[in-house]
């Protein structure tokens, strides 16, 4: 292996070809763009919020992430810049949720036309 592909390998740039390949070029653009997007309106609400009330939410990596989350319901009592905060917050989470309900769903929906399907 050499040093070039075990970097490429290392920083997911092999994945990221692939992705390239087989959404193709708009959308993965436009796919890359949302990401960077989403996460350059959390970083400017993370900045200019001012979190109310005595909590700690300060902190590193997961941690500070569970504090944030544990401190989140107090952002609903300050302005529009920390309701939408809020609501970025959680929006991750909510959408990992009703991805994963939806991927069940659809697998069942599969799983029982295919055994109703051999039982005919």
């Amino acid at each position: 292996m050499s040093v070039k592909s075990f970097l490429a390998d290392t920083f997911g740039i092999t994945q990221l070809r692939e992705s390239h390949e087989a959404l193709g070029a708009g959308k993965f653009w436009i796919l890359m763009g949302v990401m960077l997007a989403y996460l350059a309106i959390g970083i400017a609400l993370m900045v200019s919020a001012v979190w109310p009330g005595d909590c700690d939410h300060s902190g590193r990596r997961l941690t500070g992430l569970v504090k944030k989350y544990n401190c989140s319901p107090d952002l609903l009592s300050g302005g529009a810049v920390e309701i939408g905060l809020f609501v970025w917050l959680w929006s991750m989470p909510t959408i990992v949720v009703v991805a994963v309900a939806w991927s069940w769903i659809h697998h069942f929906r599969r799983k029982r036309a295919r055994t109703t399907q051999w039982s005919k």
